[in-house]
């Protein structure tokens, strides 16, 4: 209940360790997930704003999430940590509250079916931010990043950008200090169901990869014997411009003008990975 009831584990933590060692605190508590259940002050403060009634259990619940946030950047501050603690804020993914209620709980909202879980924008685009004070400089970056950039960003930050070799992703590091423009390039992905069906092997459960490349998008699902991908997001292979259309609603995979843009976007998500023989990829440990 870290987080929803209580902050004191992680002072207690910060107590024990954060002047004699260095340290790292995941804070990840169950907010903003369901159950949308915050303290009826922040649900006043969405109703006082305006906010449409199915919106506001879920901005309810960010508000109670945002506050915690405050209050573990306060206790890194108070303890006189702030000047050598590196800051990284991160989501797993999007949810967008439905206007239909829950079957089994009529008291939450649902998430709509193009947010969690999906291979569409709304369930994929998270922020990532970075804060260091003496260090990083106040930005907004535009560039496509991705998770798997923290690693080597992470690396860099304390001087051993090479101590892991061939990792995945890219040091965000000199962006984020002000010292570099990050450079254009795609970012890639893929959307499985919940369960694994033999950890190490991703192409007997693989349903969508993507390939978003500048203003584009790719979508490709995988039907694994069904007739359609897992979670029925997509039956066909999709092109989306999610400048002009970014609701992900208008397929332009088969107008004949945009054939090149498809196979374009398919050689480079193929050259990330093709599903098919797993032998050489990363197995789990024991």
């Amino acid at each position: 209940a870290i987080g929803r009831e209580t902050m004191q584990p992680i002072a207690d933590f910060l107590d024990r360790n954060g002047r004699e060692k260095p340290f790292f605190l995941w804070y990840a508590p169950y907010l903003p997930h369901q159950p949308h259940d915050s303290p009826p002050r922040y649900f006043d403060l969405h109703r006082q704003r305006g906010a449409a009634e199915h919106r506001i259990p879920y901005l309810a619940s960010i508000s109670q999430f945002d506050d915690t946030v405050g209050e573990l950047l306060a206790m890194i501050e108070q303890r006189g940590l702030a000047d050598n603690t590196l800051v990284i804020f991160v989501a797993d993914n999007g949810w967008t509250p439905g206007t239909e209620r829950m079957k089994k709980n009529p008291q939450e909202f649902a998430h709509t079916h193009e947010s969690k879980y999906s291979p569409f924008e709304d369930g994929l685009r998270t922020p990532i931010l970075i804060r260091w004070p003496g260090h990083t400089k106040a930005a907004t970056h535009e560039q496509l990043v991705s998770s798997v950039d923290l690693l080597p960003t992470v690396l860099d930050a304390i001087g051993k950008p090479d101590v892991i070799a061939n990792l995945p992703g890219r040091s965000l590091w000199d962006a984020a200090i002000g010292t570099a423009k990050l450079a254009d390039q795609p970012v890639f992905g893929e959307i499985y169901p919940g369960d694994a069906s033999s950890l190490g092997q991703p192409s007997r459960d693989i349903a969508y990869r993507w390939i978003r490349d500048g203003r584009h998008k790719l979508i490709v699902p995988h039907s694994q014997q069904k007739k359609t991908a897992w979670g029925d997001y997509l039956a066909e292979t999709a092109l989306y411009d999610l400048v002009s259309d970014p609701g992900e609603k208008i397929n332009l995979a088969l107008k004949p003008e945009h054939t090149g843009k498809v196979k374009s976007l398919m050689l480079k998500l193929d050259a990330w990975w093709t599903p098919g023989d797993d032998s050489k990829l990363l197995k789990p440990g024991p």
